[in-house]
């Protein structure tokens, strides 16, 4: 339990704030996906302290039938969950919709006492004496559940004001509306980059300046493929004075990002490829065959860079191919595409490096159309990352204002 020096913060059980109710019960799959009436997924409870009005599903709950409709006020907790710390993540409903209901794998929790705060609850669950407390009362090995007596029977450390409870409640929600917006921003450039990618990279949408016809070309006649590190061991990893390209890197950024560089012991007179600014670099498997062939380009000049063996490299020896615009196109659509038709496999798929070389492309004759095309693209990729940025910040103030609020260790009154 966590105290404060505060003499109006006190301990209240949970069975003594209210009452439990079950979710939707008796329900056939033919139930669902229709009907007047509404239910809050599991998922809605587990992601969201507040729940989201838009991420409401459909079900037909007949007017005979007996079922726990959940009103403004409820707070909403999921009862099971593969890992013991994600056990009785907490919503709270506020708004009131009629004909709502609650998944039949969560539980929802009715508050009998007018001076306890709702919201302030739901986040007092989320932060890390909340997950604490419920990674206590979380039983099973493969799958985790909690008691509910248990959870009744459990103590919270909370102000007696309920002003004091609101407060901190709406500066929390504050925060989260500003996450939720940056998301919103972020989802919606992300559209527009990937339709703009859509439009650039086909010719669908020519940029001004530019009219000289596409060509058609083969990357081995641009090109040379290299392989990644080959012959070391687990000691060599994690030490020395070279550094490689992971996996990870190489599948999720466009251009490589250099803070996830990790470290790799090069002896003298070992026989390995050197990374160098311009290559792209390629996953050679994936679980699935559009996740192959993943694109990343080399933007840092670095003499002990090197590539992981999971990954080959792309070096550009013609003048005719700009590396950003190909790591971009085949990144696109039209890249995952083609990336998917040349994989191989059945429960693992693998990206031939023959068969990528012989590969045709369509691409801009003008150079200078490509880095135009590339730089339009990047800048766009950059704000992004700038809102991500942004909402990592926030993210964090969020959490560093929970552990404050929440223990009385900064006080809003």
């Amino acid at each position: 339990m966590i105290e404060t020096k505060f003499k109006d913060w006190h301990n209240v059980t949970i069975g003594n704030l209210g009452s439990t109710y079950n979710g939707l019960t008796g329900k056939k799959a033919s139930d669902f996906g229709h009907g007047v009436a509404k239910y809050v997924p599991f998922i809605n409870v587990i992601y969201n302290p507040i729940i989201d009005v838009n991420s409401l599903c459909c079900v037909d709950v007949k007017p005979s039938e007996y079922q726990n409709a959940v009103i403004k006020g409820d707070l909403l907790f999921n009862t099971s969950s593969e890992t013991p710390e994600e056990v009785a993540m907490c919503s709270y409903v506020n708004i009131d919709i009629q004909n709502l209901y609650l998944n039949s794998f969560c539980f929802g929790f009715r508050l009998n006492d007018s001076n306890v705060s709702g919201l302030f609850l739901s986040y007092l669950f989320r932060s890390e004496f909340g997950r604490s407390l419920m990674l206590e009362l979380a039983q099973g090995s493969t799958r985790y559940n909690l008691q509910k007596k248990k959870f009744l029977q459990a103590e919270l450390h909370i102000p007696q004001i309920l002003a004091e409870q609101e407060r901190i409640a709406e500066a929390l929600s504050d925060v989260d509306t500003l996450i939720k917006e940056l998301d919103a921003l972020i989802e919606k450039k992300r559209m527009v980059l990937k339709a703009t990618m859509q439009d650039l990279l086909t010719a669908r949408r020519r940029l001004p300046g530019f009219s000289e016809p596409w060509k058609t070309i083969k990357l081995a006649n641009e090109g040379i493929s290299f392989s990644g590190l080959t012959g070391k061991s687990a000691n060599d990893f994690g030490k020395g004075k070279g550094l490689f390209v992971t996996f990870v890197n190489v599948i999720y950024n466009t251009i490589i990002n250099p803070n996830l560089f990790q470290k790799v012991d090069i002896r003298p007179g070992e026989n390995q490829n050197n990374v160098l600014i311009g290559d792209l670099l390629f996953n050679t498997s994936s679980e699935t065959p559009e996740e192959v062939g993943m694109c990343s380009m080399v933007n840092i000049d670095l003499p002990n860079l090197y590539l992981n063996s999971f990954c080959f490299g792309y070096r550009i020896k013609s003048n005719n191919l700009d590396p950003l615009f190909l790591a971009y196109l085949l990144r696109s659509a039209i890249g995952r595409n083609i990336m998917t038709k040349l994989a191989q496999g059945s429960t693992r798929f693998n990206l031939p490096k023959k068969k990528f070389l012989k590969t045709n492309i369509f691409i801009p004759t003008s150079l200078t159309e490509q880095q135009a095309i590339a730089e339009i693209l990047s800048d766009m990729d950059s704000e992004i990352a700038e809102l991500e940025k942004k909402k990592e910040k926030y993210t964090s103030i969020r959490q560093g204002m929970m552990q404050q609020l929440l223990t009385g260790k900064i006080r809003l009154i």
